[in-house]
């Protein structure tokens, strides 16, 4: 797993980075919370785990932002902190956090909190996969590709271009006669 780690302290970005290197994690180290957010904005991860008090954009703030910016679904965050309160607790999930510890944090217990994240991703993305794919052919589905098409004409839109669809019944699945039709929208 691709995994930032954004704390203020070196020393414990780099704890983390040791220690979760070795199984075959790939970590970054960011200092600031504004860092994690925009390297996010450049690079996919499927975890994060971040300290709630940074200068500049701390946890919680950062949670909110990644959430709004890139969706429920984007990255699984772990919040570590040495708050310990249950209203703390309660705070940092609903900022958006998917999981909390508490510092000082055992690498083995957090090692296990990375594990229970890459189960619950793959089940992400395979429902993802379920939803958007045709489980016989792996092509997207309908509604998938209403979707994609909605997206290119409101991009088209947007940017002032025009946008052609060609359909073609490889198959001859629909029987349609003269295998061909035309059609036009406009938004």
């Amino acid at each position: 797993m691709r995994i930032p780690v954004a704390d203020d302290s070196e020393v414990f970005r780099a704890l983390l980075a040791a220690k979760f290197e070795d199984p075959g994690h790939s970590v970054t180290k960011v200092g600031r919370g504004l860092a994690a957010r925009e390297e996010l904005a450049h690079t996919h991860y499927s975890v994060l785990i971040s300290d709630w008090i940074m200068p500049g954009k701390n946890g919680p703030d950062l949670c909110r932002a990644i959430r709004e910016s890139f969706g429920l679904n984007s990255v699984y965050i772990i919040l570590i902190t040495s708050l310990s309160g249950e209203h703390d607790y309660l705070d940092g999930m609903a900022a958006g956090a998917d999981d909390f510890m508490s510092k000082p944090s055992d690498t083995e217990h957090l090692k296990s909190r990375l594990h229970a994240a890459a189960q619950l991703l793959a089940l992400h993305e395979e429902l993802r996969e379920r939803a958007f794919r045709d489980r016989l052919t792996g092509l997207l589905n309908r509604g998938a590709i209403l979707d994609a098409l909605d997206r290119e004409l409101h991009s088209a839109a947007r940017d002032g271009r025009g946008l052609a669809i060609f359909l073609v019944d490889v198959d001859h699945f629909s029987n349609l006669p003269g295998g061909c039709r035309s059609f036009q929208t406009s938004r």
